[in-house]
């Protein structure tokens, strides 16, 4: 056996003399591969879930709330907006010109002017603080059509000037059900008072509990109506791949100067409300998750091969004695770690395929916090993340493989035969 062990070596079949030695303790070597086939499973379903998250998210920031890719917004108004509106608005011919200007980018898919507005909301006997967006109703259906509409009556629609969709809790409080006529009432941007009837087209959960009591979607036309104004506070654009959102950026950046128009352009992941928050909270559980699948590889790949070694130290005096150079045993030991860890991913691999179709058949769903409506769990195939941690752990455990066989392979070769 030891000439065959050095022939072996000598032969640079050292994975085949590897994966023979790694199962003559069979019972150990399983322990290690299922720690490492777990381990590499829950970074997998963990992985693919955030994957699958952040693509729910980018998305629904986008389209479901109608950020676009790309906001356009005149310098200014996103620090002092608020405090004089109309300085900041974007007039009707800067809106013409800028339309004009993002034609001649092939990225631009879509150009969608918005307004944004608030005021008072009354039922005839009790009123309400009410917070709005104004869209031409085209360009929402553009935005929502792969988005069923789950709520009552309908969305706001070009045939009806004066409808609105209202928020689900904002609806409930004001005891309105659809066709409803109500007032609203708002400051224009000269600081007039105006008041506006509305009809109740629809009545939706927004999906937010931050915003379920307080939201209207109106068409712009009449957002614009009642702040009695042709201007609107900001331009959305939508591209036609999320991967064109900072060379489009770049390009407004250099472009907009040209026609006289100073702008902040923000991205849809710094207007998400929630994204940034979230995808750093993600990362952080990710990267704890990982480093405990670390701890145990490490340790599980240490422990089998420390015995290994004690175990097999005779016989690395022998191969010594025959001709095997120190550096040959940490091949070998270190071949052995790294063919443990390559079985464990490839069982984890296995392990991960079955238990997430299992998950996406299931359909499970749970109340994340600040959501009105249940969402699906869903896991995804992360192909990034699933190769570079598994190239990783199959890394790591070659190297946790060396550990212990560094002082096998420093004995003199008297003491190897020696050990008992």
């Amino acid at each position: 056996m030891p000439i065959i062990c050095v022939n072996l070596v000598k032969n640079m079949n050292i994975f085949q003399f590897a994966f023979r030695n790694v199962f003559r303790n069979a019972r150990r070597s399983i322990i290690t591969l299922l720690a490492i086939a777990v381990g590499y499973m829950a970074i997998n379903l963990f992985g693919g879930y955030i994957a699958r998250i952040f693509e729910g998210m980018r998305e629904g920031a986008v389209f479901g709330e109608g950020l676009g890719h790309l906001t356009i917004f005149k310098q200014g108004f996103l620090l002092e907006g608020k405090i004089d509106p109309t300085k900041y608005m974007i007039t009707a011919e800067e809106q013409a010109k800028i339309t004009e200007l993002v034609a001649k980018n092939p990225a631009v898919q879509k150009v969608i002017p918005k307004m944004a507005t608030a005021g008072l909301i009354s039922n005839g006997t009790s009123s309400s603080i009410f917070i709005a967006g104004g869209i031409h109703p085209d360009d929402f259906a553009f935005l929502s059509k792969d988005y069923a509409y789950r709520g009552e009556g309908t969305r706001i629609t070009a045939q009806n000037a004066i409808g609105v969709q209202i928020a689900s809790d904002l609806a409930k409080m004001m005891q309105v059900n659809i066709g409803d006529t109500l007032p609203v009432m708002a400051n224009t941007l000269e600081g007039q008072m105006n008041a506006l009837d509305v009809q109740v087209a629809g009545i939706y959960n927004t999906g937010s509990d931050a915003t379920n009591d307080k939201y209207l979607l109106m068409p712009l036309e009449l957002a614009q109506s009642l702040y009695d104004t042709d201007a609107v506070d900001r331009i959305s654009l939508v591209l036609a791949d999320v991967e064109q959102t900072e060379p489009a950026r770049a390009w407004l950046a250099e472009q907009l100067p040209t026609i006289n128009f100073q702008a902040d352009v923000r991205s849809w992941n710094e207007l998400s409300v929630f994204f940034g928050k979230v995808k750093n909270m993600m990362d952080v559980i990710f990267l704890f998750i990982f480093s405990i699948v670390l701890v145990i590889v490490v340790i599980g790949v240490i422990n089998t091969m420390t015995m290994s070694v004690v175990e097999r130290t005779q016989e690395i005096g022998t191969l010594r004695a025959l001709g095997l150079r120190r550096r040959d045993v940490l091949r070998i030991f270190g071949a052995e770690g790294f063919m443990l860890g390559v079985l464990g991913v490839v069982f984890g691999l296995i392990g991960t395929v079955i238990v997430v179709a299992l998950i996406n058949i299931l359909k499970i769903s749970y109340y994340p916090p600040g959501v009105a409506e249940a969402v699906l769990i869903e896991v995804a195939f992360a192909p990034v993340t699933m190769i570079g941690s598994g190239i990783f752990l199959a890394l790591l455990s070659w190297g946790a493989a060396i550990i212990p066989s560094f002082k096998a392979s420093r004995l003199r070769i008297v003491d190897a035969f020696g050990h008992v």
